[in-house]
């Protein structure tokens, strides 16, 4: 039992020490007097300035979502028609629908829409299984889109495009 007591307030204390200490890091010292020759010397984190460069600017916190349009199709490498959805502000889940069928999106062709050195949007991209053929035989696309907000979870944003193809 005294054992059992002792395991419960080591963990206890590790895990006051972990949640409210400070962070430290270790930094090389010249030599001083006192410490050996390999020694060094502990500063607090906190302690050290953060030296920005003339162009850098100090991150910004990121908009809300304020809108989402989707915007054109392409065409991918393998011949698949592609939505391209642009989203300004920051959304937590992009969803986007071609007749009826939730499209998958393609994470490696996402790109960051910029004012300045700030984010304030991103275009996404996302994959349908309708073919160049069938779209160069005439097709009809209705396609919806929708975000939710990053910040606000209640807020969702939707927006839809109905286009005859070929045009």
């Amino acid at each position: 039992m005294m054992k059992k007591t002792l395991k419960k307030m080591l963990v206890l204390a590790l895990a006051v020490v972990m949640c409210c200490g400070s962070s430290i890091s270790a930094v090389a010292a010249e030599k001083e007097e006192g410490l050996p020759e390999n020694g060094r010397y502990l500063e607090m984190a906190g302690d050290e300035s953060e030296d920005l460069e003339e162009g850098i600017q100090p991150r910004e916190p990121a908009p809300g979502l304020s809108s989402i349009t989707i915007t054109r199709l392409l065409i991918d490498e393998n011949n698949k028609v592609l939505i391209e959805v642009e989203i300004m502000g920051t959304a937590k889940s992009v969803l986007c629908w071609c007749n009826n069928t939730q499209c998958t999106q393609d994470f490696n062709r996402i790109t960051s829409i910029t004012s300045g050195n700030k984010v304030i949007g991103s275009r996404r991209y996302f994959k349908t299984n309708i073919s160049r053929a069938e779209v160069e035989s005439g097709i009809v696309l209705n396609m919806r889109a929708q975000a939710t907000n990053a910040v606000s979870p209640w807020n969702t944003l939707t927006t839809s495009w109905t286009v005859s193809l070929p045009q």
